[in-house]
C-alpha cells in the first residue's frame, strides 16, 4: 500500500532540514514511499532542489512548483488532489522519521480502519498536525480538501483533529517512534508568527459560528 508524504518549503533556508528529512524517509523500513516536495513561491529555490535530486539520485521523490505562494494549507490540499495514494502524510520541511515509523503507522491503522477511514497521529498525542491519512478520510473532505481552505498555514490541522476525535476516528502511533519537529527559529519562523495570529483570528471566528470542517464545509470568507 501506497503513502504519499507531502513536504511544503518556501526557503533555501530549510534545503538542509529538508534533505535531513528526506533522508529519514528514504532509510524508512516500509519501502512503498512517495515523496512529494512542493516549492512553493521561489523559481530558485525550485531549481535548486530539482538539480540536486537529479545529482543525488533520490528515489520515488517528486517536485511540484506553485510560480505564486499559496502556503501550507493550499499546497498539502492540493497534493491530496494530485496524487493518488492508499495513506497520506502532511509534513513540513522540518520533521524526521524514526525507521519504524511509517511502518507501524500504516500497520496500526490497517489494525484500526481497515477500510481507511482514519487518521494515525505521528507526533503528540491525539494531535494529528502530523498524522498519517487513510485515503477514505481524505475522500470525507470535498474535492479532497482535507484542510480548510480559509486558513493559511496555522489552525486547519487542528479542526482535522478535533473532528476525528469528534466522529472517533483519531489513534495514536504506539511506542516511542514519534516524529521529530525540529522547531528552529529562523526568518522563516519569524515570518509566519503574522500568519499564526491571523489564523488564530480566524479560528476564533469560525469558533463562534460553530463552525468544524468535516462536521460542516461552512465557510465565513467564502471562496
Amino acid at each position: 500500500m501506497k503513502v504519499t508524504v507531502s513536504i511544503p518549503i518556501v526557503s533555501p533556508e530549510r534545503l538542509s532540514l529538508l534533505y535531513r528529512g528526506i533522508e529519514s524517509l528514504q532509510t524508512q523500513t516500509y519501502e512503498n514511499i512517495k515523496i512529494v516536495i512542493v516549492v512553493d513561491g521561489d523559481e530558485r529555490l525550485f531549481n535548486l532542489i530539482r538539480i540536486a535530486n537529479e545529482n543525488l539520485k533520490l528515489k520515488n521523490t517528486c517536485v511540484v512548483y506553485n510560480a505564486k505562494r499559496r502556503d501550507w494549507v493550499y499546497a498539502q490540499n492540493s497534493t491530496l488532489k494530485l496524487f493518488d495514494s492508499d495513506f497520506y502524510i502532511c509534513a513540513s520541511d522540518d520533521h524526521f522519521f524514526p525507521p519504524d515509523c511509517i511502518k507501524t503507522a500504516v500497520e496500526s491503522s490497517i489494525s484500526s480502519f481497515p477500510d481507511g477511514d482514519g487518521v494515525v497521529s505521528l507526533w503528540k498525542r491525539n494531535n494529528a498536525v502530523i498524522g498519517l491519512f487513510g485515503r477514505k478520510w481524505v475522500e470525507r473532505f470535498p474535492e479532497q480538501e482535507m484542510f480548510c481552505p480559509e486558513y493559511t498555514h496555522y489552525c486547519a490541522d487542528w479542526e482535522c483533529v478535533e473532528f476525528a476525535k469528534k466522529i472517533k476516528k483519531l489513534i495514536n502511533i504506539p511506542g516511542d517512534i514519534k516524529v521529530y519537529h525540529n522547531g528552529i527559529t529562523d526568518k522563516t519562523h519569524s515570518l509566519s508568527l503574522k500568519v499564526r495570529e491571523k489564523d488564530a483570528e480566524r479560528r476564533r471566528v469560525r469558533q463562534e459560528k460553530g463552525y468544524l470542517w468535516g462536521e460542516n464545509f461552512e465557510l465565513v470568507t467564502g471562496k
